[in-house]
């Protein structure tokens, strides 16, 4: 009998140990999918769901992972371009106004195909219809560059067709760009780099494209309710570059008369988020500002003169 007694008693402490492990599992478990879940609003007409519950292909994009980008000179649809599978953002040259305002393209489609969306409202395309542009030919697609990198909270992306939900524009997907809403705090960045380049084409090693980014933003309550202002400014200013050979049209060598690479950009950009709840509703405000001064090089045209008379054109 004292035998049997002690084996029950082990038996039953084993038996709560193992309930206990089981439980502890199941909370830590239940831990793992609350920290995993990032809600998102995007590309439902429902409530919304855990990036893991979303029936379509979202990718949600925090502040961090756009910084650590490494963006040149804080471009955001160069971050967007590094971070998403199907985002490309090409960096064209000698082609007109599309040197300035670049497009983007989502899953491959025309630039203006891709809705984007600041703070779950319609942002505005540009005024620049790409005449001469290599890609995108004829649209007026939206400037991601002039929304500061430094005034996001997230980015949320759908990957998928959303015309039934959203229209037309939204034929390759989604983008919703979510504004800092932090109610208090403040940040000052500054970054500088430039290029160091070996141009085998020329036999020189070129120092150019210096650039110079400068940021600021500061927030604060508003009420006791839970309402914030947040806003910031930021400065961006890039020289330009050339990767281009020397010119075997004219009859001197030694000729850099084409220009390939980027041109001289300067950008003041500003911005500010608030909201104030009124009740069972709320008020809100955002905006963004962007004054950008640019020159480029436009694609050189050869002459047609007598060489005897004119070498170089």
């Amino acid at each position: 009998m004292y035998y049997r007694s002690r084996s029950l008693l082990a038996a039953a402490v084993v038996s709560a140990l193992t309930q206990l492990s089981a439980q502890a599992e199941e909370t830590s478990d239940s831990a793992d999918d609350t920290r995993l879940g990032a809600v998102t609003v995007t590309g439902t007409r429902g409530k919304a769901r855990t990036v893991l519950d979303s029936p379509v292909p979202v990718d949600v994009l925090t502040a961090g992972d756009l910084k650590s980008a490494g963006a040149s000179n804080g471009e955001l649809g160069q971050a967007l371009q590094t971070l998403l599978p199907s985002f490309s953002f090409p960096r064209q040259s000698n082609s007109g106004g599309a040197d300035h305002v670049r497009a983007a393209q989502l899953r491959g489609m025309s630039p203006d195909q891709v809705l984007v969306l600041v703070n779950g409202k319609r942002r505005h395309t540009s005024a620049l219809v790409n005449d001469s542009s290599k890609i995108g030919r004829g649209t007026a697609p939206v400037d991601f560059n002039s929304i500061p990198i430094s005034a996001i909270k997230r980015i949320e992306v759908l990957r998928d067709g959303a015309a039934a939900q959203y229209g037309s524009d939204a034929i390759a997907g989604v983008i919703n760009i979510i504004l800092d809403d932090a109610p208090q705090g403040g940040e000052v960045s500054s970054t500088y780099g430039a290029y160091h380049t070996r141009q085998k084409a020329i036999g020189k090693t070129t120092t150019d494209g210096q650039n110079s980014l400068t940021t600021a933003k500061i927030g604060t309550r508003l009420g006791e309710e839970g309402g914030f202002i947040r806003g910031g400014t930021e400065y961006k200013d890039r020289n330009p570059t050339n990767r281009a050979g020397f010119d075997g049209f004219a009859d001197t060598p030694g000729q850099r008369n084409y220009v390939m690479g980027d041109g001289v950009a300067r950008d003041v950009n500003l911005w500010f988020n608030s909201e104030v709840p009124l009740g069972n509703g709320k008020a809100y405000s955002f905006g963004t500002y962007n004054q950008r001064h640019t020159t480029g090089a436009e694609f050189y045209r050869y002459p047609t003169d007598q060489p005897q008379f004119y070498p170089n054109g």
